[in-house]
């Protein structure tokens, strides 16, 4: 592994115990950078765990929040539970995927009328006669409405980096976006997938959606795995979904479009 002398190799450690008092994280952290280790932070699914913890710390400690899904940004707001200049992670399957909701705004789970669910029931049992097309499940992949940006990004040099914009695709809709809270709360963003269960078309999305718009997702793309190797042979199927959210999309909070950092 290679570092850059301006910009060292460092941790941010990712905390998976609950229940630890702050005093003792901070004394981990103070031992491992007596041995030479560079921390940059801690991070942490719970917030009031790692909330303040620097005051702790010999030295200054970063505070990373983070979120299974773009919602749970969006609930942590309306919760009050975030501050100026929070540096937050959270899924980038969610940009793909959120649950849908009736025209009472409940989670919408098809029809509710008998007519409905019998068209519903024919529709999942004749789709069980058809071949599933790998290669259309994948070209239908469209970022949802609120991950569209405002203020494209000037990095956009030559002919190819167009093209790769170009296969940018976004779900209609209006609404709050991402970037929104970014500029409300000068945040600094980044994203994760689970790695097992992505293929090569999302992560190209993804990881192409993220270079081109720095100035919403300045902490990048964490990727654990190693390329071209860990998403080799992953695929959608019937029911199966690929774009690296897997099972936290059971829980993590869907995005309402309808809310506004500056009104919740």
């Amino acid at each position: 592994m290679k570092c850059h002398e301006q910009d060292p190799l460092s941790l941010l450690l990712d905390i998976k115990s609950r229940h630890v008092p702050k005093r003792i994280w901070a004394l981990v952290v103070d031992a491992l950078r007596d041995a030479g280790m560079r921390v940059a932070g801690l991070g942490s699914f719970m917030i009031p765990e790692i909330r303040n913890i620097t005051q702790y710390c010999r030295e200054p400690l970063n505070e990373y929040l983070f979120f299974h899904s773009a919602g749970d940004l969006q609930k942590a707001c309306r919760d009050g539970m975030l501050r100026q200049g929070d540096r937050i992670f959270f899924n980038a399957g969610s940009l793909f995927w959120n649950w849908k909701i009736d025209d009472n705004g409940d989670i919408a789970s098809g029809g509710n009328s008998v007519v409905d669910k019998l068209w519903n029931i024919a529709d999942t049992t004749a789709s069980f006669f058809k071949p599933f097309d790998v290669e259309k499940a994948k070209d239908e992949y469209r970022f949802q409405s609120y991950a569209r940006i405002a203020a494209r990004s000037t990095n956009v040099e030559n002919k190819s980096t167009i093209e790769q914009q170009q296969m940018l695709k976004f779900g209609n809709g209006k609404g709050s976006t991402i970037e929104d809270y970014k500029n409300h709360f000068d945040l600094s963003i980044g994203l994760y997938v689970q790695e097992f269960a992505i293929d090569e078309r999302a992560i190209d999305m993804i990881a192409t959606y993220v270079n081109h718009n720095p100035h919403v997702y300045n902490l990048g793309l964490g990727w654990g795995g190693i390329n071209g190797v860990t998403i080799c042979g992953i695929k959608p199927g019937r029911f199966l979904n690929t774009d690296g959210f897997w099972n936290q999309r059971y829980c993590g909070e869907r995005w309402h479009a309808e809310e506004f950092p500056a009104t919740t």
